[in-house]
């Protein structure tokens, strides 16, 4: 099993096997904090609506007059703050997808080699196969590599 990188707070190896539901976790994770950070600020703070469909939190100013409204308000500042941190992560995972790499052959290819736009790797295929190939992939376990072409 190729282990692409140690999730410490699940305590699990995110490998091979379960990828593709680490990135699709990670992406609805995104979108449930945001929509509750979302709900959160436009409930405490006074919202103004945006082309008749968004609505956003507009006026924060009387948010710290009542405990229960400073408590929601420093909580959805929080959940857009993790929101922020697991999109990087989703990036971060995405462009790695994209170059055919783990995170440990990322690691210990070293920033001296630039790693981060090296397209001579020996395990890629191309930004748009190497996504085809781990989302649309037979068998889950098994990565692409040079020896099955």
């Amino acid at each position: 099993m190729m282990a692409n990188l140690v999730c410490f707070r699940i305590n699990q190896c995110i490998g091979a096997n379960n990828h593709r539901s680490f990135v699709l976790c990670l992406f609805f994770f995104i979108l449930a904090v945001s929509y509750g950070a979302h709900l959160t600020l436009t409930t405490v703070c006074i919202p103004e609506m945006y082309f008749d469909y968004f609505l956003l939190p507009a006026d924060c100013e009387y948010v710290y007059s009542d405990t229960h409204n400073s408590m929601c308000f420093v909580s959805g500042l929080l959940a857009v703050a993790i929101a922020i941190l697991a999109g990087i992560l989703l990036l971060q995972q995405i462009f790695l997808i994209s170059q055919n790499r783990t995170w440990l052959e990322a690691r210990h290819a070293g920033l001296a080699r630039c790693w981060l736009f090296n397209a001579k790797s020996i395990s890629s295929y191309g930004c748009w196969r190497n996504c085809w190939n781990f989302w649309f992939r037979a068998s889950s376990g098994n990565y692409i590599t040079n020896m099955d072409v």
